[in-house]
């Protein structure tokens, strides 16, 4: 495996990440359909203006970039994790102890702001740029009760909300390497995870112990594409030490 670093991220990185999770999606018919009206170098300014407000605004949200320190310190993958607010805390703590830098969590109140206002330039009508919202929308009562039929989790638990790597850097260890950070906490405060994945990583959390919990397969027809696509619903155990 490369040299890796994983680093909180800060809101500086907003249009590197959002060019990570956008390309990273190319040959993904569910999001292509979502933003069909653009190619998705159009895109990624959206995401960019909604990134800092918009991760902000997910409480106890964790996020960490990876560096390739082979491409000097280049940034080619990132993930966020939503943690119980003891964890969260924890981590935090830690991060100002040991100096570092706490990413989002520690902007300044003029630039949070500054970062609402922003957001909203990525919105027209109350619409992410690009956007046809029926794919998000009418999926979600579906997803939603897929859960419903699942085990209901614990009152604390680990969420992998999102990782993404660029196209290119695939398949060379930057997505293992996040996913082992978010498994050696989990199995150190023994919570479980769980995830929603699609077909392009399911077979990445198999080999991570995640188990299937449910699916839902969907008719692309419906919203004018080609084909299905399944949305799995994954969990994973704490392992203790022996």
């Amino acid at each position: 495996m490369p040299p890796y670093t994983l680093t909180p991220i800060t809101a500086t990185d907003r249009t590197t990440i959002s060019t990570i999770f956008c390309t990273s999606y190319t040959t993904n018919p569910w999001f292509r359909l979502q933003y069909s009206s653009l190619p998705i170098p159009q895109i990624i300014p959206g995401f960019a203006l909604r990134f800092p407000a918009g991760n902000l605004s997910k409480p106890n949200a964790w996020h960490l970039k990876l560096l390739d320190a082979g491409l000097d310190n280049k940034c080619i993958a990132f993930a966020r994790w939503i943690l119980p607010g003891r964890v969260f805390g924890r981590l935090s703590e830690e991060l100002k102890r040991e100096g570092g830098g706490m990413g989002l969590q520690g902007e300044k109140e003029e630039d949070l702001e500054r970062y609402r206002r922003e957001r909203e330039e990525g919105y027209v009508d109350g619409v992410a740029i690009g956007m046809d919202v029926r794919v998000p929308d009418e999926a979600r009562v579906e997803l939603d009760a897929m859960r419903a039929k699942a085990p209901a989790p614990p009152e604390e638990y680990i969420e992998l909300e999102a990782l993404h790597t660029l196209p290119e850097h695939e398949r060379k260890g930057a997505g293992t390497a996040l996913m082992e950070w978010g498994i050696r906490l989990a199995d150190s405060e023994g919570l479980p995870i769980r995830l929603l994945s699609s077909p392009h990583a399911f077979e990445l959390y198999k080999r991570f112990g995640f188990v299937e919990l449910g699916r839902v397969t969907f008719d692309l027809a419906r919203w004018g594409g080609e084909g299905e696509f399944i949305w799995y619903l994954m969990s994973r155990e704490p392992k203790t030490a022996e």
